[in-house]
């Protein structure tokens, strides 16, 4: 499993997707609070979070909707970890995509001051992955 944040400006946030079984997506904003996002920005090596953003704030996804009503004490080393309703199983769409902004610095240089991120493109959007 690979857990990236999509991102359409120059600061360190961004939707929140989730790679599995080879299909990229999203987490439900449903009890989506910053214990959740901490462990985001904490896996993702981004800082610590700054905010837990829901609504879709960052943009809808599209395609699956991996996990909702997320419940992370904030301990978790994976955001996979977290209680949920499990895989896959939701009541939600994309209008209620969750999103992180981190407290790591993001400027001209991402691949040099996100030490522990790394910057790649895909479809056109940067995802930042462990």
């Amino acid at each position: 499993m690979t857990l990236s944040l999509l991102r359409q400006q120059t600061a360190p946030p961004g939707r929140v997707e989730i790679q599995q079984l080879g299909s990229w997506g999203s987490i439900c904003d449903d009890s989506w609070d910053l214990s959740d996002a901490h462990v985001v920005c904490r896996q993702l090596g981004c800082g610590v979070a700054l905010e837990a953003t829901i609504s879709a704030h960052f943009g809808e996804g599209s395609g699956p909707i991996w996990l909702d009503e997320l419940n992370c004490t904030g301990e978790e080393t994976h955001v996979w970890q977290c209680p949920s309703q499990g895989w896959g199983q939701h009541n939600c769409r994309h209008k209620e995509d969750a999103g992180v902004i981190c407290s790591a610095p993001w400027g001209q240089s991402a691949l040099v001051k996100l030490k522990e991120c790394v910057c790649i493109q895909r479809a056109s959007q940067a995802v930042l992955l462990p």
